[in-house]
């Protein structure tokens, strides 16, 4: 965003949520959040996009899918 922009007044009301917690915990709630989302089948959902979509770059910055994805790569 440039100088000039910042200086215009805004045109929309908006509101700013912001994660405010330790690291340590933010990692522990992600890090669960992964291991529900592989029992619950994540590994077969990314193969079956990148089967039916190919290259699909905008599904693969999911949480987790990116990884996955890298983890398939290389596993192959």
């Amino acid at each position: 965003m440039d100088r000039l922009s910042r200086k215009n007044e805004v045109k929309f009301d908006y509101k700013l949520f912001v994660i405010n917690m330790a690291r340590e915990k933010l990692y522990e709630r992600i890090n669960k959040r992964v291991d529900i989302m592989l029992k619950q089948g994540l590994i077969d959902e990314v193969k079956g996009i990148i089967e039916k979509y190919d290259n699909c770059k905008t599904s693969m910055q999911a949480l987790g899918y990116k990884e996955t994805k890298e983890y398939l790569d290389r596993s192959d």
